[in-house]
């Protein structure tokens, strides 16, 4: 069975996704001192790897399991992975426009509590 480019870079994406997720979660079960001193950025790339949620370092392998599933559907062209994949899509997308337009309308000038938090912060309170 003949797959798309598309396809197979978007299951591919989401093998990357929950490798990473197990990758993070092996280091943080490997060394639990660093575990509350991850850096901003890795709980940036958790939160766009767990679909909007940043969940302790015991649970990343188990969130890596539906989306390693969603990729192996994408592999064989199940529809219904096409369903979930475009459904979480959306619902991210539409936490960030929610965010992004609450930012714009209430948040003006250096005085804002926005300017304060880091990313991360500010998308988890929405």
């Amino acid at each position: 069975m003949k797959r798309p480019l598309g396809v197979m870079l978007v299951a591919l994406w989401q093998f990357c996704k929950a490798g990473f997720l197990v990758l993070v979660a092996a280091i943080a079960l490997a060394y639990p001192n660093a575990q509350p001193n991850f850096s901003v950025r890795v709980r940036e790339l958790i939160y766009i790897a767990a679909h909007g949620t940043v969940p302790p370092a015991i649970l990343l392998p188990v969130i890596a399991l539906p989306v390693v599933a969603i990729g192996w559907a994408l592999l064989r062209l199940k529809k219904w992975a096409r369903v979930v994949l475009l459904a979480s899509s959306g619902w991210m997308l539409a936490r960030w426009i929610r965010y992004l337009a609450l930012l714009t309308c209430c948040g003006f000038g250096e005085e804002d509590i926005f300017t304060e938090w880091t990313p991360l912060q500010r998308q988890m309170l929405f």
